[in-house]
């Protein structure tokens, strides 16, 4: 088995990585892979994601392997994500996991295609400016996932944010109360959405929706959602003039148990 990480691999583990790297990392299903070794992913399991167009099943297969240690070690689970993109059929290696949850796709957005949002005086749109701002972010996307504030993905974000990291992050008031989040990424000359949410105050409102609209028209670039395919959120984009499905994530995983 090799032992030696192919070169355009990145590899954090627990020790030596520091989660504002965790932060900054473009994790698009249309570009590089990244591997968790042992986390800090939610703290449950080991976490390897590949997004490699150029990767062959064996260099695959040894990558699964020699994570096995990790999870087994620790009794958490290995969770993989692979792209449609990379293989013709599911790799053997992956025959004693089990699906995990439904497909992610990933939709490329014409912004020219949305309309911009109505002026609504009850709505406005700000983007965090220091760590106050964040911590108001934090505090609705966590309400929305039912996630508690010092999880992993949040203290990334506070690393990140602290050093300078690359992503922006925009906060929706509605009649002044923070409600909704989303965060974006630049990716050459389009951009990812990610970290969406709505506090369970605000939700079925459309403010999801609207923010999408605003940050478009705002940004004004071509831009990436990831959506699950039963969501209606997906079901709207998906069908937007010019709107491509550009690749879609399968997971799996495995209990160390």
């Amino acid at each position: 088995m090799n032992t030696s990480p192919p070169n355009n691999i990145e590899w954090i583990d627990a020790e030596d990585s520091c989660l504002n790297i965790f932060c900054e990392i473009e994790a698009f299903p249309w570009g590089r892979r990244y591997l968790w070794a042992e986390g800090p992913d939610h703290q449950k399991f080991n976490f390897i994601r590949l997004l490699d167009r150029d990767i062959d099943q064996g260099s695959f297969d040894d990558i699964v392997n020699e994570q096995s240690h990790y999870y087994k070690r620790h009794s958490k689970s290995l969770n993989v994500k692979i792209g449609d993109s990379l293989f013709t059929e599911t790799p053997k290696v992956l025959a004693n996991f089990s699906p995990m949850g439904t497909p992610l796709v990933s939709v490329l957005i014409d912004s020219s295609s949305l309309s911009p949002p109505e002026a609504n005086e009850a709505i406005s749109i700000e983007k965090c400016k220091d760590k106050a701002d964040l911590e108001l972010f934090i505090a609705v996307n966590a309400s929305a996932r039912e996630w508690p504030l010092d999880h992993p993905v949040y203290n990334g974000m506070r690393a990140s944010f602290t050093n300078g990291g690359a992503e922006e992050y925009y906060l929706l008031f509605l009649n002044g109360e923070p409600a909704c989040t989303t965060a974006i990424t630049y990716f050459n000359e389009k951009f990812n959405s990610a970290l969406a949410g709505t506090h369970k105050n605000f939700q079925r409102l459309g403010l999801f929706n609207y923010m999408k609209h605003w940050i478009a028209h705002e940004i004004q670039k071509d831009f990436y959602v990831q959506l699950n395919e039963g969501e209606a959120s997906f079901a709207y984009y998906s069908k937007l003039p010019g709107a491509k499905i550009v690749n879609t994530e399968y997971g799996f995983t495995a209990s160390g148990q």
